[in-house]
């Protein structure tokens, strides 16, 4: 999978830059587990959130370019 993205991409910059696990290990004790299944990864929905600011995606469209995108 790795050799599919160029090593050039943006995104392979902004995980150099950023430690996306240290922003979000402050926000682990506020998730609540007890109701409903567990959700998805809070480092990963962060990055998605991310993603979605920077291409300027609708929810739709980020699920959408998600599925679409290794990168």
């Amino acid at each position: 999978m790795d050799d599919l993205v160029k090593q050039d991409h943006p995104y392979r910059k902004l995980l150099k830059l950023v430690d996306f696990e240290s922003l979000t290990r402050g926000l682990q004790s506020l998730l609540h587990r007890k109701y409903g299944r567990p959700g998805y990864n809070l480092t990963s929905g962060f990055k998605a959130l991310i993603l979605q600011w920077m291409e300027d995606l609708s929810d739709r469209e980020l699920e959408r370019f998600l599925a679409e995108n290794n990168s």
